[in-house]
C-alpha cells in the first residue's frame, strides 16, 4: 500500500577474529532490537513467547550451520569460494566502485616514493632439537653468539625448536601447553636481559614437538602486522605430528615476510621421503587469501632437515677432526639435492664452516658412541630466499650440549620498504581536497568522465606538495 514502517540508512559490519559466536550474538541482539523497534508500530501486534522462541532457534541455527561450514573449509580457500557462491547467488554480489578513491589511489601509486622510504633491521634465526628436555641453563652463546657479526641484539629473533616433547603417540594426541609456556618465557627473559632494547612476544605455534616462536623489538613492532600462522602434518602419511612445519607470516609495513620451522623424515636412506615433505608443506601451508610462501619478500626456513652425509662413519669423523668441512659439504644430501634443483629450489644457504651439528652423547662433546654409531651430519640448517635479505653469519653453539643436537643460528639484514603513514594521510587529503575544489562546479556526470578519463599530471613534492596539476578529458575541449 505504500506504506513504510521504517527505511534503512545504512548497515552494520560485525565481525571477530577466529570467531563464529561472537558476531552471530551480536547480531541477534540487532536482530531482536529492531523486531522490537518494528513490532510496536504494529498496532495489535502481540510479541507471543512461541515467536520470541522461533526468533531465539533461528539464530542458533545460524550459529550451528556457520560454525559446520567454518570449521570444515577454514583450511581449504576453494571451499570457502563455494560454500560463498551456495549462500549468495550471483545476483546478490555487488561490486562497489568509487571514482574519487580509485583517482586518488592512482595519484597516490605515482608519489610512493614521497612517503615511503627504505631500512634494514636485523633478523636472528635459530633452530635447536632439544631432544625432549627441558633446560633451565644459560643459552646466550646461541642466542647472543659473538660470530652472529651484529654490533647490538637483532630487532628481531624467530625461534624454531624440534622435538620439544618426546615423540610418543600420546604428545603427538595432546599438547603440553606447559612446554611452549616454558621456552616463550624462558627466551624472551633472556633477549629482555641482553641490553637496552626490549622483546614482546610476538606470535608461537606448536605441532606436536615442533615450537616456532616470534620476538620483536618492541620498537619494531608498532609497523609489523598481518601476524598469522598455519601448520602442516607429514608424518606417517600426514596424519601423525611428529613430523611436520609450523610457519608464520607477517608484514614489516610493506615488507611481506614467511618464517618456516620443519621437522622432516629421519634416516640415512629416507632422502626421498624428505624431498616428499618439503614438496607437501609447500603445497599446504596456506596463509589468508590463499598466500603460499612464495608470495613473500623473504622468506626463512629452518629445522632439523634430517639430511645425511654419504660418507662412512670412519670418513666423516676423520674429516671433522681435520676440519675438511668443505670435502663433507661435497657430499651432503641436502647440498646434492639442491644442486639437482630438488628440495628448496631458488634458496640460498651459507658457507658450512662449523662441525656437523648431529649426533653427540648427550651432556658431551663426543659423536655418537653408542651401538648404532650414527654418522655425524649437519641435519640442522638454516635457508632462506628472497633477494631484500643479506646473510651476515651461519654457525652453532658448540658448548651448549645438552641435547643430542647442537643449536645453530644464522643471521640476517633485511631491506625494508617502510610507509610513513603521517605523511601518506597528508598527501592523500591534499589530493582530495585538490580535486574536490577543480570538481566543485561540474555535473556528476562531468565528474565521473573527468576522474576516470582525465589525463594525469603530478609535480614533485617540492614544488607543488605532489597533488594533480591538470585534469583533462577526451571532449575536445578543456573544463
Amino acid at each position: 500500500k505504500g506504506i513504510y514502517v521504517g527505511k534503512q540508512t545504512g548497515s552494520l559490519r560485525i565481525s571477530a577474529f577466529n570467531s563464529i559466536e561472537r558476531p552471530n550474538l551480536v547480531e541477534k541482539c540487532v536482530s531482536k532490537e529492531v523486531i522490537d523497534l518494528t513490532t510496536s508500530e504494529l498496532g495489535g501486534f502481540e510479541m507471543t513467547t512461541d515467536f520470541v522462541n522461533k526468533h531465539e532457534k533461528l539464530w542458533s541455527d545460524n550459529n550451528f550451520w556457520l560454525t559446520r561450514i567454518y570449521d570444515k573449509n577454514f583450511k581449504h580457500q576453494n571451499r570457502y569460494k563455494k560454500a560463498y557462491s551456495i549462500l549468495l547467488s550471483p545476483a546478490s554480489k555487488v561490486n562497489l566502485y568509487d571514482p574519487w578513491y580509485a583517482y586518488i589511489s592512482r595519484c597516490m601509486k605515482k608519489m610512493k616514493k614521497d612517503f615511503t622510504y627504505e631500512k634494514e633491521i636485523t633478523i636472528f634465526a635459530g633452530t635447536f632439537n632439544v631432544n625432549g628436555k627441558i633446560y633451565n641453563e644459560d643459552i646466550d652463546s646461541w642466542l647472543f653468539s659473538k660470530g652472529s657479526l651484529l654490533e647490538d641484539t637483532a630487532d628481531v629473533y624467530v625461534i624454531g625448536l624440534e622435538e620439544v616433547v618426546e615423540l610418543t603417540p600420546g604428545h603427538m594426541l595432546s599438547t603440553d601447553p606447559y612446554v611452549k609456556q616454558f621456552w616463550e618465557k624462558k627466551i624472551l627473559k633472556h633477549l629482555n636481559n641482553a641490553g637496552k632494547k626490549k622483546y614482546i612476544n610476538a606470535w608461537g605455534g606448536q605441532l606436536g614437538g615442533i615450537l616456532l616462536l616470534l620476538f620483536i623489538n618492541d620498537a619494531e613492532y608498532l609497523k609489523v602486522k598481518h601476524i598469522e600462522g598455519d601448520v602442516k602434518k607429514t608424518g606417517f602419511g600426514g596424519m601423525s605430528a611428529n613430523k611436520g612445519a609450523v610457519a608464520v607470516r607477517f608484514t614489516y609495513s610493506t615488507t611481506k615476510f614467511c618464517l618456516l620451522v620443519s621437522h622432516l623424515a629421519a634416516g640415512l636412506e629416507n632422502v626421498e621421503q624428505r624431498h616428499n615433505d618439503y614438496k607437501t608443506i609447500v603445497k599446504n601451508i596456506r596463509f589468508a587469501r590463499d598466500v603460499m610462501i612464495k608470495d613473500h619478500d623473504a622468506v626463512i626456513w629452518m629445522g632439523d632437515f634430517n639430511y645425511r652425509i654419504l660418507l662412512s662413519n670412519e670418513e666423516v669423523r676423520k674429516a671433522i677432526w681435520a676440519k675438511e668441512y668443505a670435502k663433507l659439504f661435497e657430499r651432503d644430501q641436502l647440498n646434492q639435492q639442491m644442486i639437482a634443483g630438488e628440495s628448496f629450489p631458488y634458496y640460498n644457504e651459507m658457507e658450512i664452516d662449523f662441525p656437523p651439528t648431529y649426533k653427540f652423547d648427550p651432556g658431551t662433546s663426543t659423536y655418537d658412541t653408542s651401538e648404532k654409531m650414527r654418522i655425524p651430519a649437519w641435519t640442522d640448517r638454516i635457508l632462506s630466499r628472497g633477494e631484500i635479505l643479506k646473510q651476515l653469519s651461519y654457525g652453532c653453539a658448540e658448548d651448549i650440549t645438552f641435547s643430542d643436537h647442537r643449536p645453530v643460528y644464522a643471521t640476517f639484514r633485511a631491506l625494508v620498504t617502510v610507509v610513513d603513514e603521517a605523511q601518506k594521510a597528508k598527501l592523500a587529503t591534499d589530493i582530495y581536497n585538490r580535486i574536490t575544489s577543480e570538481l566543485s562546479n561540474l555535473t556528476d556526470e562531468e565528474k565521473y568522465v573527468l576522474l576516470n578519463e582525465g589525463t594525469l599530471v603530478i609535480d614533485s613534492q617540492e614544488s607543488h606538495q605532489a597533488v594533480p596539476t591538470q585534469l583533462g578529458v577526451k571532449r575536445g575541449k578543456k573544463l
